[in-house]
């Protein structure tokens, strides 16, 4: 391999690096964007599930065996439900910085390709 056909394959991977710098950026702004909008959904929803499984409760009622067992029973769904919804969140928030995170490394960290690319220019000229 001669250095000039060395150099044309740098520069066609630095050109493919500025396109999948973007596909990840796009990647990382609406997996951002979809646990955002889930978070707002999904807490929403939550609350509007538990307040209505606790409406049976009312205020100078007394308490039976049986009420007490639907509370630890709501306490545990909640329970379920938020651990699950958290590490579902967690994971779209994690490919979120992990896509962003390539993005900029696939942009700003090329320095090797950027030299040489200044340098072949400026032999061409």
């Amino acid at each position: 391999m001669t250095d000039n056909e060395y150099i044309e394959k740098i520069i066609k991977k630095y050109v493919r690096r500025k396109k999948q710098a973007i596909i990840y950026g796009v990647i990382g702004i609406v997996l951002g964007m979809t646990t955002f909008i889930s978070y707002i959904e999904i807490t929403e929803k939550t609350s509007d599930y538990k307040n209505t499984l606790l409406s049976f409760l009312k205020e100078g009622r007394e308490l039976t065996e049986h009420d007490i067992r639907l509370i630890k029973a709501n306490n545990e769904l909640s329970y379920v439900i938020g651990t699950r919804v958290g590490q579902s969140l967690n994971s779209f928030a994690i490919g979120s910085g992990i896509s962003i995170g390539y993005c900029l490394y696939l942009l700003f960290w090329a320095r090797k390709e950027r030299i040489i690319l200044e340098l072949y220019e400026k032999t061409k000229i």
